[in-house]
């Protein structure tokens, strides 16, 4: 089984909220309060909401109802006033989780664990990005579409918008350090570079003409040290 998956596997296998103890309460409030977030003393406050919703996303299950059960594993175990298994409130308080919050916080995880890093794991002492995208489904609502529209090959009115991602990922710790949201369909890979910060790479198989290259190696390497020569 590879590191990451043994991670994911182990927590997962918590019954409580594991993230409790890695993103602690502290670190979440200060971003609260950076973002200036007032909220109410209630069981399914912003801290517990963001331990709950992480472990779900990393749940087998990846039910409400499962978050809520890890939440009242969590509330027996810490000797706090048990809630009701109903997961409306859960629900109701993860809608109300702002994405500049979680954000923020990812931002500063990545960066916590890329000042954390060994130099054994770094390029010549050097921290290194790579570039990688993907997509998402969005929901069907019209400002999704007017601004995440279908591809091109789909009729009008079939299918759901489309959102592209691109993120920068440590390859020393595999912290996303920048995520992007656009349309990086429209916007054209020059214009994704820029908004990530990512040089541009030097192709690993060929050129841009189609001609093969032999140093498919020292390509390679080379897109390595315009990536450092841009960290630094």
């Amino acid at each position: 089984m590879a590191n990451l998956e043994a991670v994911r596997a182990r927590f997962a296998r918590n019954t409580g909220l594991p993230f409790a103890n890695v993103l602690t309460e502290a670190t979440i409030l200060d971003v609260l309060n950076d973002h200036g977030i007032k909220y109410r003393d209630r069981v399914f406050n912003p801290v517990t909401t963001i331990w709950g919703f992480l472990s779900q996303v990393l749940s087998d299950d990846h039910s409400c109802r499962d978050a809520v059960a890890r939440v009242i594993a969590h509330q027996a175990t810490s000797g706090a006033r048990i809630c009701s298994p109903n997961t409306a409130s859960y629900c109701n308080a993860r809608s109300r989780l702002r994405t500049d919050v979680l954000r923020t916080l990812a931002k500063r995880t990545a960066q916590e664990l890329q000042a954390g890093a060994v130099q054994e794991w770094k390029w010549h002492g050097r921290n290194v990005y790579i570039a990688d995208g993907s997509h998402v489904s969005m929901p069907d609502t019209a400002p999704n579409q007017a601004s995440y529209p279908q591809p091109e090959v789909q009729r009008p009115g079939i299918g759901f918008p489309l959102a592209r991602l691109t993120v920068l990922l440590s390859l020393a710790t595999g912290g996303c350090q920048r995520p992007v949201r656009r349309l990086l369909h429209r916007l054209g890979a020059a214009s994704a570079r820029h908004r990530t910060g990512c040089p541009r790479p030097v192709p690993a198989g060929g050129y841009p003409d189609g001609r093969a290259s032999a140093g498919r190696r020292r390509d390679r390497l080379a897109t390595t040290e315009q990536a450092a020569r841009h960290e630094r």
